[in-house]
Order: structure tokens, then C-alpha cells, then sequence
């Protein structure tokens, strides 16, 4: 037998376990009272729990428990409601005397946690990075390599073609065959010169040379 189904339990439960719970709590805040803060405090810690067996019951408890919807809404007004302090009783008698004899032990998990979820995320930070700047250069290098297979194809149909830019290559070829042949008949030109001087002043020495030898012949005349 079912009074109320899984769809109106799940928005009694939500109503019951989190909106009203909630708009207590910001009046205890806000009215800064000390015991009811405290009673809200101690009903979200209660709820915690709640929500965790909530997930578990759901699934497996409500196929084989009778009346466990109907069970579950109970047990939330009775944990909510100020009448009954039921989230009160639960804390001080079953949650505070464990979680005070497990309390180091439990800080003790939750800092190794703490340390071993920070140094996962800082290794997986560090590889993602890494990753990162592996394909960032990758892709800069296949960037570059296509920019310079581009320009070298630009250049050769240019010089193929008689682009603008380098002209005929057949007519560069030419233009440079002249250009060395102008220098070789500089050189020729240069190295004859050279040699008639040095023609023209032996022949004046000679003649020099002559004019003296008969000037003193005729003296010793």
C-alpha cells in the first residue's frame, strides 16, 4: 500500500529538508541568536548524513521497505520542526560522541587528501601546460613550414614565367655572361697597358745609357 509516490515525496522532502531549514537559518543569522544558530548548525550537519542515506534508500531500501516514502517524510519533519528537536537528539547522542573519538583520525584523512588531490592537480596542470605549449609550437612550426613552401612556390613559378619581380631566367643568364666578359676584356686591357709601360721605360733607359757611352768617348778623344 502506498499513500504518497516517489514524485510527491521528493518535493516534500525538498520543501521540508531544504527550503525551510534554510529560510530559518537566515533568520538566525540575521536575528544573531545563539541557540537557534546553533540548532540550524546542528540540522545541516544532521542532514548531511541524511541526504547520504537518502541516495543509498532510494534505490535499493524503497523496492523492498513498505511504506518508506511515507517513513522518510516523517522522519524529516520530526528531525526540522523545532517541537520535536529531532536533528538535536541525533547529533548529541549517536553523531557528536563518534566524530569526537575519530577526530584526529578523520583530520588526519582529510589533510593526506588534501595534500594528495593538490599535488595531482598541480602534476596535471603541469602536463596539460605542457601539452599545451607542445602543440602551440607544433602548430607554429607547421605554420611556418607552409608560409615558406608558399613563398618558395611563388618564387619558381616567377622565375619560370618572367615574373616582374626576377625576369626571364634565360635573359639573367645572359645578362651576367656579358657582364663577365666586360670584366675580362677590362682585365686584358689593364695587363696590356702595363706592359707598354714598362716597355717604353726600358727603351728610355737603353737610350740614356747610349747617349752617355759616346759623350765619354769623345772626352777620352
Amino acid at each position: 500500500m502506498v499513500l504518497i509516490g516517489a514524485g510527491i515525496s521528493r518535493v516534500l522532502c525538498h520543501l521540508l529538508g531544504y527550503f525551510y531549514p534554510a529560510y530559518q537559518t537566515f533568520k538566525a543569522v540575521q536575528g544573531n541568536d545563539e541557540m537557534i544558530y546553533t540548532q540550524w548548525l546542528t540540522y545541516w550537519i544532521v542532514n548531511t548524513y541524511f541526504t547520504v542515506f537518502e541516495l543509498i534508500g532510494d534505490n535499493f531500501v524503497s523496492q523492498w521497505f513498505p511504506l518508506y516514502y511515507e517513513a522518510k517524510v516523517a522522519l524529516l519533519v520530526w528531525l526540522v520542526t523545532p517541537q520535536f528537536m529531532g536533528a538535536t537528539k541525533i547529533y548529541r547522542g549517536i553523531l557528536a560522541p563518534y566524530m569526537t573519538h575519530f577526530e584526529t583520525d578523520i583530520d588526519n584523512k582529510v589533510k593526506e587528501f588534501q595534500q594528495q588531490s593538490a599535488e595531482h592537480i598541480g602534476n596535471l596542470g603541469r602536463e596539460s601546460i605542457k601539452k599545451i605549449q607542445q602543440g602551440g609550437v607544433e602548430v607554429v612550426k607547421m605554420g611556418v613550414k607552409q608560409i615558406v613552401q608558399m613563398q618558395v612556390n611563388a618564387t619558381m613559378e616567377e622565375l619560370q614565367g618572367g615574373g616582374p619581380k626576377y625576369g626571364n631566367l634565360e635573359s639573367d643568364n645572359s645578362a651576367e655572361q656579358v657582364r663577365s666578359n666586360k670584366t675580362n676584356d677590362n682585365d686584358t686591357i689593364e695587363t696590356e697597358i702595363d706592359y707598354e709601360e714598362l716597355y717604353r721605360r726600358a727603351a728610355s733607359a737603353k737610350s740614356f745609357a747610349t747617349v752617355d757611352s759616346d759623350s765619354d768617348y769623345d772626352l777620352s778623344d
